[in-house]
Parts: structure tokens; sequence; C-alpha cells
């Protein structure tokens, strides 16, 4: 990918280090920051020299988190859809975009799913993704009318 100045990052490894300084300015809530890095990250995506996958998985989570902060709930689910390697990568991120979104439906099937695949692969249901996920997951039961399931949902949780 050609640079459009002479300040711009030329490799993923310069716009990685470019990362850090803007993930510190977005934590503070602040939306140009946001934008700046959601335009780096989709740079990165865009260079010849693609990182290693380590890196690139951070990266998607890292662009899927902005689009959240800039509650572009849409661009989350279409990213994800156009980059789904099968895995359970950012599998809160689209979850909670599609909660957004209104598609309860679909965001109970993503969770739904992802417990399933975890439990096959035998990952713990403790970390605090997972909380999340069932947080999310009662939510929507709860929209959808389901409010026993929630509930269940619930004291797990706090169990």
């Amino acid at each position: 990918m050609a640079a459009s100045n002479d300040q711009a990052a030329t490799t993923w490894q310069q716009s990685i280090a470019e990362l850090q300084s803007l993930l510190d300015a977005s934590l503070e809530d602040n939306r140009d920051a946001n934008l700046q890095l959601s335009s780096l990250c989709s740079t990165i995506f865009e260079f010849d020299e693609s990182p290693p996958d380590s890196v690139l998985t951070a990266v998607r989570t890292i662009y899927l988190r902005v689009l959240l902060n800039l509650g572009e709930y849409s661009k989350v689910v279409d990213f994800h859809s156009k980059n789904n390697d099968g895995s359970t990568n950012n599998t809160l991120e689209v979850a909670y975009a599609l909660y957004r979104l209104r598609k309860y439906d679909a965001c109970r099937k993503l969770i739904v799913s992802s417990i399933t695949i975890a439990d096959e692969e035998g990952s713990s249901s403790n970390n605090a993704t997972d909380r999340v996920l069932m947080h999310i997951h009662a939510q929507t039961l709860y929209r959808l009318g389901e409010t026993n399931e929630a509930d269940e949902l619930y004291s797990k949780i706090l169990n």
C-alpha cells in the first residue's frame, strides 16, 4: 500500500507502534483518537506484507472495539462476517453489536454456538469474557421475553 504522505507509516510494524499512544487516548473516550485508531487499523489490514496472525488477531480486536466505542455496530457485524475464520475470536464484540442492533435471535445463536465450541475445547467458563457473554445472553433472553431463562443465567453469573 502506498503511503499518503512522508510521515505515514509504511509498514505494519510502524503502524503498531502508533497504536499504543492512540489506545491510551481512546481510553479517555476521545472520539478523535477512536477515529484515528479505526483508520490506522484499516491501514494495517491493507499492507502488502501482513503482520503475523497473532498481531492481526490483536489488531482485529482493537478495530472491533473501536467501532463499538464509535457506535458503529453494523460495521462490527459486517467486518466480522467478512473476516471470520471460524474461530470464537471476537464473539464478545460481535454479540454486543448484535444486541445493540436489536438482532436478538442472531445474538443468542452466536453466543450459544460460542459456548458450545468453548465447552468442546475445554475452556473454563469462569473468565471475565465468558461472564460478560453470559450477561449479554441473559439480557438478550430478557428482551426476547424469556425471563425465567434470563434469571437462571444471572444466578449462574452471581454464584
